[in-house]
């Protein structure tokens, strides 16, 4: 029995689940919550330079597409992860998790999040050290990691190596590339507005920082 929960955000805020739900989908809020600021920073760096080409210089951009992937992550595994139970996994666990993503489901109904719900994503990102390990054994292979760029044929490697993406983002397509996976970024932000709104009630925060525009689209 927990006789107190101290916190200074909302932590219980549906009384008919458990504290631990509670606690938990509180997670899952924040981590929606952190990942639509990571991705109005990196709009608002790459707007910075409107007319590069080639990788965007900004410092902060590594760290910013790292969080990104690390909330995008944390938020999936928490509110969508609806897979059977695993083999390891402990009984009880199970059912927490399988009455976390039913939760969301009812609040969102007729609704669907084939972002944060992506399971080959959420993988690669939740478990990035085996996915990562693996990935760098391909032969013939250079890796772009932690960064930005204004196209993808702009780069140029030498000696026909192929080349892989780790969470990277293409401004031109607006698309965060990772493992082999890709999303659209404007598309990941707007559900996970919508699952902030109607399952938490978290209004929409305004104004909401644009894509960036890349050279080649400029008039």
């Amino acid at each position: 029995m927990v006789d107190a929960i101290w916190s200074t955000s909302l932590i219980v805020f549906d009384k008919k689940i458990g504290n631990a739900q509670n606690i938990v989908l509180s997670q899952g809020r924040e981590a929606l919550r952190s990942l639509n600021r990571r991705i109005d920073l990196l709009y608002n760096s790459l707007n910075k330079y409107p007319k590069i080409k080639g990788i965007y210089p900004d410092p902060e951009i590594p760290q910013i597409l790292s969080e990104l992937c690390f909330h995008q992550g944390l938020a999936s595994k928490i509110l969508f992860d609806d897979r059977e139970k695993g083999l390891q996994e402990n009984p009880h666990c199970y059912k927490l998790r399988i009455e976390r993503a039913e939760y969301v489901r009812r609040y969102t109904s007729g609704s669907a999040f084939p972002l944060l719900s992506n399971r080959k994503m959420r993988n690669a990102l939740v478990h990035v050290d085996e996915y990562l390990d693996k990935a760098l054994k391909a032969s013939n292979t250079g890796w772009m990691i932690d960064s930005a760029l204004a196209f993808r044929d702009e780069l140029r490697p030498v000696d026909n190596i192929k080349i892989g993406f780790c969470r990277s983002y293409i401004a031109s397509e607006d698309v965060l590339v990772h493992l082999g996976q890709e999303l659209s970024v404007s598309a990941l932000r707007l559900e996970s507005i919508e699952v902030l709104a109607r399952v938490f009630g978290v209004p929409t925060p305004l104004p909401l920082s644009n894509p960036p525009q890349t050279a080649r689209g400029l008039k």
